[in-house]
């Protein structure tokens, strides 16, 4: 079988792309044998990607590259397929905000990603939060209170609540409602795609609401299987045996223990296992 080059590789397998994307903004190896993001790679590649599934929960644990694989990765290799994408991010604060839309900037104009795509900024329209791309698309990011009803192509919900509202009602509720004023205002996910991707923070949470409509596919990893878990990957399957966290690397036995004795505010199992 003919070994296709480096940069169709890149270009067609988002799992690689992420590899390497984290080396270039890192400047570190992502550690081997982490099948929780071959599984997420290889669900978004095979349903959120082609549009078969435009309606997306992701829940993670803190410490999981969630912004950097949904919320970076996923824009700047889609817009490098097309560049027409309009991407609209939501995340906690304009800080937040800001810094996902920096690194996505900066893997596009890096020689790498330009070697692999096509796909170019439009030097015309480039601020903080908000860049244009060359064929019309964009990447605009802004804080949950400054949510419109504008939306875009795909809109993703990045951690939209802090860990520290889990008992605030009122922002908790700033966040459903910004939820609500994009899925209303649009074209109710007809054909703008929506992802949202966090850790749970309290059982009235935006996890929660989307979970009790029911029109949502959900992905749902925990810190560590509580049993045997199997996850399909088309031909091949991805097993987590009972006890077996997501990153072994990370979160060792005597780590999740100590999590456990020293965790504040809301419930562990909801907190680290979703």
């Amino acid at each position: 079988m003919t070994k296709l080059p480096l940069p169709n590789l890149f270009r067609e397998n988002l799992l690689l792309f992420v590899e390497r994307a984290f080396r270039f903004s890192t400047g570190r190896r992502l550690e081997g044998g982490q099948g929780y993001i071959e599984y997420i790679c290889y669900y978004l590649a095979a349903y959120f990607i082609p549009g078969d599934r435009k309606r997306l929960l992701v829940n993670l644990p803190g410490r999981h590259l969630k912004t950097f694989i949904f919320s970076i990765c996923l824009p700047a290799f889609m817009l490098g397929h097309d560049p027409t994408l309009r991407f609209m991010i939501v995340a906690y604060d304009k800080a937040l905000a800001e810094d996902i839309v920096r690194q996505i900037r900066d893997i596009m104009e890096s020689s790498w990603y330009q070697q692999i795509f096509r796909t170019r900024l439009c030097p015309k329209h480039s601020r903080k939060a908000d860049f244009g791309v060359i064929g019309g698309g964009r990447v605009r990011a802004v804080p949950v209170r400054s949510v419109t009803g504008k939306g875009g192509d795909i809109i993703i919900f990045d951690d939209p609540h802090n860990a520290a509202d889990w008992d605030n009602h009122v922002k908790k509720n700033n966040v459903l409602v910004a939820f609500s004023m994009l899925m209303t205002r649009r074209d109710l996910g007809e054909n703008t795609r929506m992802l949202v991707v966090g850790h749970r923070v309290a059982v009235d949470d935006l996890s929660a609401s989307i979970l009790e409509r029911n029109d949502f596919s959900h992905i749902c990893l925990p810190l560590f299987a509580p049993k045997d878990m199997t996850f399909k990957m088309g031909d091949e399957v991805w097993h987590l045996r009972k006890g077996e966290a997501l990153r072994p690397d990370a979160f060792s036995a005597r780590t999740i223990n100590k999590l456990k004795e020293e965790h504040l505010g809301s419930p562990f199992a909801l907190h680290f296992q979703q």
